[in-house]
């Protein structure tokens, strides 16, 4: 229990520690910042503190490794051993004292005072300077004392990653400039540091012992890994890397999608753009190989020369081929041409090339033409394009038998040693295995989202089509590429029209006209579809549907009916509502008709199914001769409908070209087959008529003698 209250304890401090002076940072700024941007100040605020103690905790962590190094070894050292121990302890207890001094020191603003623009800024921006200058001298101190076998100059590129963590632009000015500069500066340590243990190789201040300088150089060597790792891992969890890392994959591979419109076109685009960011992301890996094998080369044949020009030479190639290519995804953004793709498989294949031309034949370099082979036939697939794929395979082959002739014939320029070519070659089959790898998973996955992105694009063809036309209509133009006319021999044509629509229409805007009008037919459409017509069309404020095409039925008429009364019903309801708001309403013609027809698509451009024939004239007549709030029907349709419906002869009406035409309102569903006193939801009965008339049954009076199929009614 004990353990875990000092466990607890010690996580309490290193949080409070973390956390020392970062609540001052919205003293005095409320005006500057967001509360959101305050918040990331202050989380990197503890993040700086973190690699702060991190820092000292490492320099104090030296001091035990010392005492057990000198407890293992010191024996060798004879009567120096005790002098050597203080010489070496002395550095990292000074250090670890200085470092804390400057941490409180630097994260204690004066009260009231907040970090900028408070004299406490300078004074913390000091103490980081001071203790990445700090660093360098300890480490400079070591490396003097020790020689260059001990390798402890290698850990100067870990300290050049602190201004990274110390310096923020929110807080800082120029910490950009900050950052190049101490970068700059701490490399250059590090190429003076590797060029004057190159030729002073024995130059030590308080030398050790050969088997004493191994064991550093190794604990250096592992040091420096893990750091490498906890603190890349440490700080890409605390600031959330992995999301910022996939929204710039996405930006990168998505790059100059925004030129294209048509899908498959994006598609390509994205493997384009996908392909070229894969191959600097394998390039990079290659130059960290590149350079870990001349670090190697260094530390086994300590010829610094030699690995200064290994490095120059593979890693320099390798980093102009990732400028060229960040240059070509750059283009990719910036033109609809395949000019900067074409250009990335022909610098990717001068690459290997040159690579090839650099390493040995043992290393089979050149067989990492392999790995950029299968993409131009990806890419350049279309009928278009083969030329282009056929032509960079071509360059591909026949510069990668150039490289094999030339490395058989001539030497290498600059390879590594013959013991290198083994890694050398695995690590080309493993970028070649894990390359076609994520090819094959990334084409499957690219296929099944263009299936998707053609199948959605399909089903959205298909809605806008049968937006337009009837399904089967739609079917049949899609298989001939035409659709004839054809005959019905009996259907129902429905024409409304409102009345006094040009009046009221000149007191409204056209946004609440169009409003209006749209509120109207969208549920004239729902109707329609309910009672399964088939809409033909709007004209101003008139609209047009037919019952039993384009499918043959027997109850078109019945279906017009309750259709006609459900949307008489709705504009009643609508007047009522526009009567009590003291608004202008509109009120409805509707007339109704059965008799043949013909329907189908006419022309060439903007297909339209259209019905023909004295059917849809008479309909048209029915309604210009009917009163406004009625349903006026033809004799006709009366035949087919009065046994189930109540209807009101209004005699033989005057229509135009067509002379007296006997006419009849419709007022609704008889009593005896409705459930309502408005006649307009029919019961089961009426159900069960409906039913047996859409399977052919035919409606006959009491009276008259049936015929077999007939359904008698008294």
């Amino acid at each position: 229990m004990k353990i875990d209250k000092i466990w607890q304890h010690l996580i309490s401090l290193a949080r409070h520690l973390a956390a020392y002076g970062s609540t001052t940072l919205t003293a005095g700024r409320s005006t500057e910042l967001t509360p959101r941007r305050v918040e990331r100040l202050q989380t990197w605020h503890a993040i700086s503190n973190q690699v702060w103690l991190w820092n000292i905790a490492l320099t104090a962590g030296v001091v035990p490794l010392i005492a057990v190094l000198f407890a293992i070894f010191g024996a060798l050292l004879g009567e120096n051993r005790w002098i050597s121990l203080a010489s070496y302890s002395a550095i990292p207890v000074g250090i670890v004292v200085v470092q804390v001094l400057l941490f409180w020191w630097g994260n204690g603003p004066r009260s009231g005072e907040g970090l900028r623009p408070s004299p406490d800024l300078g004074r913390r921006t000091l103490a980081l300077h001071l203790v990445i200058a700090s660093d360098c001298i300890m480490l400079w101190l070591f490396s003097s004392m020790i020689g260059g076998k001990g390798g402890v100059h290698f850990l100067l590129p870990f300290v050049a990653a602190l201004p990274f963590y110390f310096f923020r632009r929110e807080i800082h000015r120029g910490a950009w400039l900050i950052k190049l500069l101490w970068g700059t500066a701490i490399l250059l340590q590090f190429a003076a540091a590797l060029w004057w243990y190159a030729h002073r190789v024995g130059a030590a201040l308080q030398p050790l012992p050969a088997i004493f300088t191994a064991v550093v150089g190794n604990v250096i060597f592992w040091l420096a890994f893990f750091m490498a790792v906890v603190f890349a891992a440490y700080f890409w969890w605390q600031l959330g890397l992995t999301k910022t890392v996939r929204q710039l994959w996405i930006k990168v591979r998505s790059r100059g999608t925004h030129l294209f419109s048509d899908p498959l076109s994006i598609r390509d685009r994205i493997y384009q753009s996908t392909t070229i960011a894969v191959f600097i992301l394998i390039i990079s890996g290659v130059v960290v190989f590149q350079l870990l094998l001349a670090w190697h080369v260094y530390s086994t044949t300590q010829d610094a020369t030699q690995a200064i020009r290994l490095a120059l030479v593979h890693a320099g190639t390798s980093l102009a081929g990732i400028l060229l290519f960040s240059v070509c995804l750059y283009a990719q953004g910036k033109t609809k041409s395949d000019t900067p793709t074409i250009v990335v498989y022909s610098i990717g294949t001068l690459y290997i090339f040159c690579i090839g031309m650099i390493n040995s034949p043992g290393s089979f370099v050149y067989l990492a033409s392999m790995i950029i082979l299968p993409y131009p036939i990806l890419i350049f697939y279309q009928k278009d394009k083969k030329v282009v794929a056929y032509a960079l395979l071509s360059f591909i082959f026949f510069l990668a038998a150039l490289n094999f002739y030339l490395l058989h014939k001539f030497p290498a320029i600059l390879p590594f040693a013959e013991f290198y070519d083994l890694p050398i070659r695995i690590c080309i089959l493993i970028t070649l295995v894990a390359s076609n790898l994520i090819n094959f998973i990334y084409m499957k996955s690219q296929t099944n989202i263009s299936d998707s992105i053609i199948m959605n694009e399909k089903d959205k063809s298909e809605s806008l089509l049968l937006n337009i036309l009837p399904r089967d209509v739609a079917a049949e133009l899609k298989l001939k590429g035409f659709s004839a006319p054809r005959e019905y021999p009996s259907t129902t044509v429905i024409f409304t029209d409102f009345v006094g629509f040009t009046r009221i229409a000149e007191s409204m805007t056209a946004t609440e006209l169009v409003r209006e009008l749209d509120q109207c037919f969208s549920y004239f459409d729902n109707v329609a579809q309910k009672y399964g017509l088939e809409k033909l069309k709007t004209i101003g404020d008139a609209y047009m549907a037919a019952g039993g095409i384009p499918v043959e039925n027997h109850t078109h008429p019945i279906d017009c009916a309750l259709a006609a009364l459900e949307i008489q019903a709705f504009m009643n309801q609508m007047k009522e509502i526009k009567e009590q708001q003291g608004l202008p309403y509109w009120e409805l013609r509707l007339g109704m008709h059965t008799g043949p027809l013909v329907a189908g698509v006419v022309g060439e451009k903007k297909f339209a199914y259209d019905v023909w024939g004295d059917t849809v004239n008479l309909a048209s007549r029915m309604e210009s001769s009917g009163v406004p709030g009625a349903i006026n029907i033809s004799r006709e349709f009366y035949d087919r409908v009065k046994y189930l419906f109540v209807c009101e002869f209004r005699g033989k009406i005057y229509a135009k070209n067509k002379g007296e035409i006997e006419m009849y309102f419709l007022r609704g569903i008889r009593s005896k087959f409705c459930v309502d006193a408005d006649g307009r939801v029919p019961n089961a009965d009426f159900k069960e008529i409906y039913a047996a008339i859409r399977n052919g049954a035919r409606l006959a009076p009491a009276k008259t003698a049936a015929k077999p199929g007939d359904r008698v009614y008294g």
